[in-house]
């Protein structure tokens, strides 16, 4: 009906939330309405082993964010449509490289070591 208003609310799919940037939208004739929201999305990436990935990636709605030193992303895009986030990143991150390589040089030494014995 004529003055009647259509409240939009907030929402949340495949864990990015909507939030419309208009909270209603009042109807004075017959009218097709465009929604936009904000599309938010908070994540933290990790690698094969659980560690966090500090050189990730995760793209919504076409537009990249980088992951924080802790593999955490904040993304924040405005969007009319749903959009799902998706990761790009190594297998490995690099603090799980730094302590495979730690590891590794523990390893070495101890054997060299034992041959000079």
């Amino acid at each position: 009906d004529e003055g009647a208003e259509i409240r939009i609310n907030e929402t949340v799919v495949d864990g990015v939330r909507y939030v419309p940037l208009a909270s209603y939208v009042e109807v004075e004739a017959p009218v097709n309405v465009t929604v936009r929201y904000i599309a938010y999305y908070e994540g933290v990436v990790r690698d094969i082993f659980g560690m966090p990935n500090p050189i990730a990636a995760v793209v919504l709605c076409n537009e990249s964010f980088p992951t924080d030193p802790a593999g955490r992303v904040y993304a924040n895009v405005e969007t009319t449509g749903l959009c799902a986030p998706t990761v790009s990143a190594w297998p490995l991150s690099p603090y799980t490289i730094a302590g495979l390589a730690a590891i590794a040089s523990a390893v070495a030494a101890a054997s060299r070591r034992r041959l000079k014995r």
